[in-house]
């Protein structure tokens, strides 16, 4: 991925949203998992891992994945 000298955090949340779209659209090889710009605290972390375990239960894959993503996570 191609380096910034962006300035003003107006400038590098419209290159963020480029790039995330740029990725979306299918152009690029990388796959998308999580995106969020803004402040992140302890109770959206919370919310975030818990989405994450409920999804990974749902899916029907082991416990031992489930940590071994949220531990990723954290």
């Amino acid at each position: 991925m191609a380096s910034t000298t962006l300035s003003s955090i107006s400038d590098i949340q419209t290159d963020y949203h480029g790039r995330v779209l740029e990725i979306l659209s299918g152009n690029l090889p990388e796959t998308l998992l999580f995106n969020y710009f803004g402040d992140f605290n302890q109770v959206k972390v919370d919310y975030l891992l818990h989405i994450v375990e409920t999804s990974i239960i749902e899916a029907g894959d082991k416990r031992q994945t489930m940590k071994r993503i949220c531990s990723v996570l954290i």
